[in-house]
């Protein structure tokens, strides 16, 4: 049996991570491996990213231009199957949600629709489970990991992502990731697993070992076209998510002028 799959759940029993029982959102600061050094050099802000999960559902945003519609992904999911659907759609100023792509998880490939378009849809081969999708900052990856039995072990995972450059294929699926166990260590004060990433993506992974969500991680592998490879690193936290995430969806509308 493939390892990706030794993490069903043993008589059906779920063993979710109690940090999800409201739901966590995460702050991430993204970019490049030395983004850091580039902020210093040239000045400007860091790029974050917002992360709410919870047992069976990732949702992203960036940080959206005040009174203007924000950029949305949320993922339907498992932490045995990975991710199982992933819309891609815009936040409206009363926290509502709407589609421009869907991509579906249907038996062995993935199928991308588009939000009213009469075009057909794309497919792909899916690769091994659990599947995520870069493109979401790994925060489908963090509600796989809440829902794993045990941490501190070697895993592998799929890799699909959605790729908006002309040129190149928009659904891609990029096969297989490994992420070995290499012992505890310590991340800012925190107690963390390591991993080295090898195959679909090459780097290294920190993941806290009491709450189980990512602290930071740098890949060689770029998960959008402006990138030159990936460094993401945890910001803020909070475990009472919910109310926080409803909020943050509407918070780019305060004090717009009346249309």
């Amino acid at each position: 049996m493939m390892r990706g799959l030794t993490w069903l759940v043993a008589a059906g029993l779920s063993l979710v991570h109690p940090a999800l029982a409201d739901g966590k959102m995460l702050t991430y600061t993204v970019g490049d491996i030395d983004y850091e050094r580039e902020l210093t050099e040239f000045g400007g802000d860091p790029v974050r990213v917002h992360v709410f999960v919870t047992e069976d559902r990732a949702e992203v945003m960036g940080d959206a231009e005040p009174c203007k519609h924000g950029l949305w992904r949320a993922a339907e999911l498992s932490s045995a199957e990975g991710v199982r659907k992933v819309v891609y759609g815009t936040v409206s100023p009363d926290g509502k949600t709407g589609k421009i792509l869907t991509v579906d998880r249907e038996g062995e490939v993935l199928r991308m629709s588009f939000e009213g378009l009469d075009e057909p849809p794309l497919i792909v081969a899916a690769p091994v489970w659990p599947v995520i999708f870069y493109d979401l900052d790994l925060a489908d990856l963090n509600a796989v990991l809440a829902g794993m039995p045990t941490l501190g072990q070697s895993f592998d995972f799929g890799v699909a992502l959605v790729w908006p450059e002309l040129g190149s294929d928009l659904l891609q699926s990029r096969g297989t990731a490994s992420a070995r166990f290499d012992g505890e260590s310590k991340w800012q004060g925190r107690t963390a697993y390591h991993y080295d990433v090898s195959g679909a993506l090459t780097g290294e992974l920190w993941i806290d070992k009491a709450q189980a969500h990512i602290l930071e991680a740098r890949f060689d592998q770029s998960n959008y076209p402006e990138f030159r490879d990936f460094h993401l690193v945890l910001e803020t936290e909070r475990l009472d998510g919910e109310e926080a995430w409803q909020t943050l969806k509407t918070r780019n509308w305060g004090n717009c002028p009346a249309k």
